[in-house]
């Protein structure tokens, strides 16, 4: 390998990394990302705050072993994270999500109807739909994300947004 360039997972080989200065490069590169796939996930900011500063703190430690941290290994140790705290949150009976909707200023009522909607799909729905649709990403981009074939995210992202059409539409309940 001649020189070292800037990847998805960092600098080459040839370099010996301070994991700390990969864990800035990676920040750099995908906090922003990781965040909105996790918010979109969860529903919920804070909870995505901590499942971002947790799968961050968890790639330096990983890091620190000497391993590899990809932007594949960041979404999936998010999204077990998300799991994670969707699962707490159902045992202690909360849904934050909703009451910091019924807190928050009020919005235009398609706006409420819209949101209602995302937050009753299952976890994995609005993640796929998050990043396809809100963040734009193509079909190979969130293939890479979660770890899965394309086929498999066109199948997925068909299915989400039928029973999102459902539910936004009235005919789910």
């Amino acid at each position: 390998m001649a020189g070292a360039e800037w990847g998805e997972i960092g600098l080459s080989d040839e370099w010996a990394r301070d994991p700390r200065e990969e864990l800035t490069a990676l920040i750099g590169q995908h906090e922003v990302a990781v965040y909105r796939f996790l918010v979109a996930f969860t529903g919920d900011r804070e909870v995505a705050l901590d499942c971002v500063q947790d799968t961050f703190t968890r790639a330096y430690e990983h890091l620190q072993r000497g391993k590899r941290v990809n932007t594949q290994w960041l979404f999936k140790v998010g999204r077990n994270r998300g799991i994670d705290e969707l699962r707490r949150r159902k045992r202690e009976g909360m849904d934050r999500a909703l009451l910091e909707t019924m807190q928050a200023e009020p919005i235009p009522e398609e706006m409420v109807s819209l949101q209602h909607a995302f937050r009753r799909l299952s976890p994995d729905d609005r993640a796929i739909l998050s990043l396809a649709a809100i963040q734009g990403l193509s079909g190979d981009e969130v293939a890479a994300r979660l770890g899965i074939r394309p086929g498999a995210v066109r199948m997925r992202l068909l299915r989400a947004r039928e029973r999102f059409r459902r539910l936004y539409t009235g005919g789910e309940s």
